[in-house]
């Protein structure tokens, strides 16, 4: 029992200083993951939202440009991967990434998530080629 006030009490003081404005620090964070209010811990965080910026709702359309499943690096936990000579590897060329970024473009992406792998072989050129292009067809 004692040790369920001492987390209720320790919640509370964390939620109280939040709702004041002060900023949390890391133990905080950690002190609010343990709980089990996640209602209350979501009404203080909906109304410090409130408080610093209203109702005001800002997005952006993203798209994301796969430009190379090929990577040297082989991480364990990716599924994305592929080794140069793998059947299913690509890469991009120019005018595949510019008829990407254009298709992102008609469907309303104002910005691109650019995502790939660790080429061996690709050339700096290459990657300042793919800026120019997503820079001359987003911003125009």
């Amino acid at each position: 029992m004692q040790n369920m006030l001492e987390k209720l009490i320790g919640e509370s003081k964390v939620l109280e200083r939040a709702i004041a404005g002060e900023d949390l620090n890391a133990q905080d964070g950690i002190e609010l993951m343990k709980s089990d209010d996640h209602y209350m811990i979501g009404a203080v965080a909906d109304a410090t939202r409130k408080k610093l910026v209203g109702d005001k709702v800002t997005f952006t359309a993203s798209s994301y440009l796969n430009y190379t499943n090929v990577c040297a690096a082989s991480c364990q936990i990716c599924a994305f991967y592929r080794k140069e000579n793998d059947n299913d590897a690509y890469t991009l060329t120019p005018e595949q990434i510019e008829g990407r970024v254009s298709a992102a473009k008609m469907m309303g992406a104002t910005e691109m998530h650019i995502v790939g792998g660790f080429h061996p072989k690709l050339s700096l050129d290459y990657y300042e080629s793919m800026m120019k292009i997503i820079k001359k067809i987003i911003l125009n």
